[in-house]
């Protein structure tokens, strides 16, 4: 299965905003939280994430940002113990 996760990052720390089960309902939800923001964001691409999948927005006190990275597993061979 494949999935996509978001995360924001803000100088030295990150948080999650949310993992998808398709690019388009990420970059849905990145387009969503970058536009309560009143900032000016760039798409660039994120050579450890996915093309299309960095946003940054460089402020004064630093640079803010939004990665959408592809992640792939079986969650049918997961084991809990």
């Amino acid at each position: 299965m494949r999935l996509y996760i978001v995360m924001s990052k803000w100088m030295e720390g990150a948080a999650l905003i949310g993992i998808f089960t398709s690019f388009d309902l990420a970059q849905k939800a990145v387009q969503k939280w970058i536009e309560r923001q009143n900032d000016i964001w760039e798409i660039d691409n994120d050579p450890h994430g996915v093309v299309g999948g960095h946003y940054s927005n460089k402020t004064q006190c630093g640079e803010w940002s939004i990665t959408i990275k592809e992640f792939e597993d079986d969650f049918n061979q997961l084991t809990i113990e």
